[in-house]
């Protein structure tokens, strides 16, 4: 028995062109064809239909699948470019595998396959965490119970160092011109090298010696007090692009600071300067509010790995201690007898 059809057709009569109607979401349409043969006006049908029940929203309870939810998700949150592309990764992996079936093992398999040599925190980042956002959307409205979707264990703190004060002194005096320049402005602002390459001249004022930066993972514009030592550095580059270093990508950028760090014997990545400056800002004892905007750090959490604490004794609690109250106690017992 053929399956009946959430819609009918309806024969042509006062007009040439067959008609379709029916309700979607409790809501009726009544739509022309455009044709006059039953064949091609039924194939119409089904295509608009097929159409109207993938652009519709979804009511609480109806089975949804992943890629539905991410693409509602996604209209709804509005993500920055760099989120936008996690999201559409993960939606690629799961495409439309109703919600319901998607179990923590299957999240933790999209990671791994996803990022095989990714560390925990890396696959946190670009696999689970997208994925939670879209299920937990997808909780809220309705369309899957609310689960609790677990990390891979990371430490609290991120394993690459700081970089010291020695390896960048060694760096700038072995460059000049936009390569100087920009090692300057990746020490002293601590932004990524793709958010340091969109610098744009219009947005960098000398004179008030500040910059204003587009931020790529939390899409927002900060804007960075510069030390007159680099304002005085930016201020001889040449001013004929609209950006203020040559480069379009990191590989750009790698092609001559890694034979650079290799002459020169020193370990360095950009993001080692990203480290220095949170550390510099702990060490200065500025409030995480205040170190989290001032490196774009979406959040006091974010902050914290990229702070390195150089261990120190408590003060008073040495040994010693315990033995002058030894020796104290020593003394008053000889007094006692």
């Amino acid at each position: 028995m053929p399956r009946r059809m959430p819609y009918r057709l309806i024969e042509p009569r006062k007009r040439p062109f067959f008609y379709v109607r029916g309700t979607i979401n409790r809501k009726r349409f009544e739509v022309s064809t455009g044709e006059t043969d039953r064949g091609r006006a039924e194939a119409w049908a089904a295509q608009y239909y097929a159409a109207l029940v993938s652009d519709r929203v979804p009511d609480a309870g109806e089975q949804v699948g992943f890629k539905k939810a991410a693409e509602l998700f996604t209209a709804w949150r509005n993500p920055s470019k760099s989120e936008r592309r996690l999201i559409d990764r993960v939606t690629a992996w799961f495409e439309d595998k109703p919600l319901s079936e998607i179990r923590h093992i299957h999240v933790v398999d999209a990671a791994n396959r996803l990022l095989p040599n990714g560390s925990g925190a890396t696959k946190n980042r670009k696999v689970i965490v997208p994925i939670a956002a879209v299920m937990h959307y997808a909780s809220e409205q309705g369309w899957v119970e609310y689960r609790r979707i677990k990390k891979f264990p990371e430490p609290r703190r991120s394993p690459r160092q700081p970089v010291t004060d020695e390896t960048m002194a060694a760096l700038l005096n072995a460059t000049q011109g936009h390569k100087r320049a920009f090692l300057a402005v990746l020490y002293e602002t601590g932004l990524r090298v793709t958010d340091a390459l969109k610098i744009e001249w219009a947005a960098t004022n000398l004179v008030l010696a500040r910059v204003s930066v587009k931020v790529g993972k939390t899409d927002e514009r900060i804007v960075i007090p510069l030390s007159s030592a680099l304002v005085a550095e930016l201020a001889m580059l040449p001013k004929k692009a609209p950006l203020v270093f040559p480069w379009r990508t990191r590989t750009g950028v790698y092609r001559w600071l890694k034979p650079l760090r290799e002459s020169l014997g020193v370990a360095y990545t950009p993001h080692q300067s990203r480290h220095a400056l949170a550390t510099a800002a702990l060490e200065a004892g500025i409030s995480d509010r205040e170190a989290a905007d001032l490196g774009a750090w979406r959040d006091a959490r974010s902050l914290h790995r990229y702070q390195h604490v150089t261990p120190r004794g408590v003060a008073g609690r040495g040994v010693e201690k315990l033995e002058a109250l030894a020796q104290t106690n020593k003394t008053k017992a000889l007094k006692g007898r």
